[in-house]
């Protein structure tokens, strides 16, 4: 079965049009004012680059429109032993596990001989302070602040990992305290969280949000925001 899926998959008509049928729904099923304002948020962070523009599951456009060759031209590029990673846990005999696999896919080679043609996807974040203000029916009223730098690029070791884990219990307790803090009725606040993102592609992000209380939306704004 792994070494069909390797190297013998077929792209016929009826079962692109049904794989485009499962995406298509998956479309509708996440598409919300929330993934909108995160759409948005993304596009003002990162302006210019195609990081924002390049959502994994695609654009309706190309879902709908995408010719049967370039499905084909993507996998044979893509799914190939050099770009693969093949994972086995159990309690099994290594030598005989290593024998089996080597059998499997000793002889998958790629498709497309050469290297893969790489695009740089990685964000770009601006390098100056920007406000934006999204406005949509449905849309929960919050508000939020991010800080990007810099990836820290430190070696993977005993003191990485535990300056990693000190920050994420920090994270943790102070999310517990916001949590807290919301059920009081005199809060000022709904929710409240503070973030933190190490991402390798790009960029440190710190950041946090937090939804004001009825009160004092009102005390804001006598009318709601994207009504």
């Amino acid at each position: 079965m792994l070494r069909e899926i390797a190297g013998n998959l077929s792209f016929d008509d009826e079962a692109i049009a049904h794989e485009r049928g499962v995406i298509l729904g998956e479309e509708r099923m996440r598409a919300s004012a929330a993934s909108r304002a995160q759409q948005v948020w993304l596009e003002a962070a990162y302006p210019g680059g195609l990081y924002p523009q390049r959502n994994p599951i695609g654009t309706l456009d190309s879902i709908r429109t995408a010719p049967r060759q370039a499905l084909v031209d993507y996998y044979q590029d893509w799914y190939r032993p050099d770009l693969a990673v093949l994972v086995v846990v159990g309690d099994f005999d290594v030598a005989g596990m290593e024998k089996r696999i080597r059998a499997v896919f000793g002889d998958w080679k790629a498709a497309r001989p050469g290297p893969v043609r790489r695009i740089d996807y990685a964000p770009k974040p601006m390098k100056r302070t920007s406000a934006v203000v999204h406005t949509e029916k449905n849309l929960n009223e919050s508000v939020g602040a991010a800080w990007i730098r810099s990836y820290i690029d430190r070696p993977d070791s005993l003191e990485s990992r535990t300056t990693g884990y000190l920050k994420q219990v920090a994270l943790m307790a102070m999310n517990v305290r916001f949590q807290r803090a919301a059920e009081d009725p005199a809060s000022p606040f709904v929710t409240a969280t503070v973030g933190y993102d190490n991402t390798r592609e790009g960029e440190t992000l710190p950041g946090c949000g937090w939804c004001p209380s009825p009160a004092v939306r009102k005390r804001l704004s006598p009318k709601p925001f994207g009504w």
